[in-house]
């Protein structure tokens, strides 16, 4: 059986249409009414008997909708509808690709003064939000046509303007593993860490257990996707040497007794280069200077190089929503933070004040958008405050989700795309977890007493 779209004829604004391999049995499956979508303009994707497309106009805000139906014709919805919301997509002219859970795909315009944007949805609705918008010439492209190409954990694509000449450019943008996602399924997986033995205690998908003696004493961890695959990595620095062992969950060992640090270095894993594996980091406490190595290349990025002052805490994360991660570093007294791009020479932040002395930093990424938020906990009042540097705007704002001796921890535990605010108590091993997604609370017992949460 063939699918396709037709993007109109004189009596329609286009339909979703299927017939015999022979060229028999043309039926219309579906037609567009406007406010359900209209003009597609790339292929169908099939998933079992759910068919994913895309039009290229029509919908809420009349530029264009993200739609699934079954292969009979049947259970028509639209699971999106582009440009309603400020900097979102606009006009899609390709189709979508299926890569475990999530639909990915391009809109031609929306986003950044009409550049386009690169997306990412769950099959079921949820979860939508924007990896790129593309800023134009001279930098990036713009105007993305087509289809994605998906190469392991990397898409590659091509835009119709924009680049050096604003002929276009071909482009590739790695699918950013969420923090803890040990199986690789898009959800932070709940995960806690007995220094005495050296224990992870992991919760997969659909709550499996996995125990696993990977450590020592005085070590701390430092998970991390450091080959690229798209799961997190078991990873544990040793405090008294300045060494790391890596394996991954299979059990491959990447790194044994690797030298990229000394005693009281501060580790700090990231992907900062931008190729998709995260790398090797240390922060030296004492100069406020940064060392850090690609596993992946086998090559030095960064070699003391200065970004801090002696008694800065470094929170690094990708600030800008670029694919790789920034240097940053707090003040704690003060509650500035200082943030620096390497893989664009660019200073994000400067003495940008959201804290206070005593706040903790929890930066992760509260409001979906692909970018790391200034986020504090306040351990005296339990109050979490987060703020977009992408967008300049307040994401939340004295959310009382916490107690006494709560440890603040950050993950996107249900998939939707956004951090939840998290807190865990180290007395007893119990995880609270206030969902962004509808609002509701989970909690669980999880480690044993003594054990700390995973976290970089």
């Amino acid at each position: 059986m063939l699918y396709g779209m037709a993007e109109s004829d004189p009596s329609s604004l286009g339909v979703v249409f299927r017939m015999n391999t022979d060229g028999n049995g043309y039926t219309n499956l579906h037609t567009f009414t406007r406010t359900d979508g209209e003009a597609p303009k790339g292929s169908l994707l099939l998933n079992g008997t759910t068919l994913y497309g895309m039009t290229a106009n029509g919908g809420a805000a009349l530029n264009g909708v993200l739609f699934k139906m079954n292969t009979d014709g049947s259970g028509y919805t639209v699971l999106h509808n582009f440009g309603v919301t400020a900097g979102d997509g606009a006009l899609p002219y390709g189709a979508l690709i299926l890569k475990g859970s999530k639909l990915y795909g391009m809109t031609k315009a929306g986003g950044v003064a009409g550049n386009g944007v690169l997306f990412e949805i769950k099959t079921d609705g949820t979860g939508y939000r924007w990896l790129h918008r593309f800023a134009g010439a001279p930098n990036e492209g713009a105007h993305p046509y087509g289809t994605l190409t998906p190469i392991g954990q990397t898409l590659y694509g091509m835009t119709f303007n924009g680049g050096a000449t604003d002929q276009g450019t071909v482009f590739s943008w790695h699918i950013r593993t969420a923090l803890n996602d040990f199986d690789g399924d898009g959800n932070s997986d709940p995960a806690a860490y007995y220094p005495p033995g050296g224990m992870w205690y992991l919760q997969l998908s659909g709550g499996n257990a996995t125990n696993i003696q990977w450590g020592f004493p005085n070590t701390v961890t430092v998970p991390a996707d450091f080959n690229g695959d798209g799961k997190m990595d078991l990873g544990i620095f040793y405090n008294t040497t300045g060494r790391w062992y890596i394996r991954t969950l299979a059990g491959n060992v990447l790194a044994w007794d690797y030298n990229w640090g000394w005693p009281g270095a501060v580790p700090v894993p990231g992907d900062y280069d931008g190729d998709g594996s995260d790398d090797l980091s240390v922060f030296d406490s004492n100069t406020g200077n940064w060392f850090i190595y690609s596993l992946a290349k086998s090559s030095v990025f960064a070699w003391n190089d200065n970004w801090g002052w002696k008694g800065a805490t470094p929170v690094s994360g990708d600030y800008d929503g670029d694919g790789a991660s920034d240097v940053a570093v707090m003040d704690k007294p003060t509650g500035d933070w200082y943030i620096f791009s390497p893989a664009r020479h660019t200073v994000l932040a400067w003495k940008m004040n959201w804290g206070w002395n005593g706040a903790i930093p929890v930066p992760g990424d509260f409001d979906g958008d692909g970018a790391s938020d200034l986020t504090v906990y306040d351990k005296n009042t339990y109050r979490w405050y987060s703020y977009s540097v992408a967008k300049t705007n307040v994401i939340t704002w004295n959310v009382n989700w916490g107690f006494a001796g709560a440890k603040p921890v950050w993950g996107d535990y249900d998939g939707d795309g956004k951090s939840d605010l998290t807190v865990f108590n180290p007395a007893n091993a119990w995880w609270y977890n206030l969902k962004s997604g509808d609002g509701t609370i989970r909690s669980q017992q999880w480690g044993v007493p003594g054990a700390v949460p995973v976290q970089p």
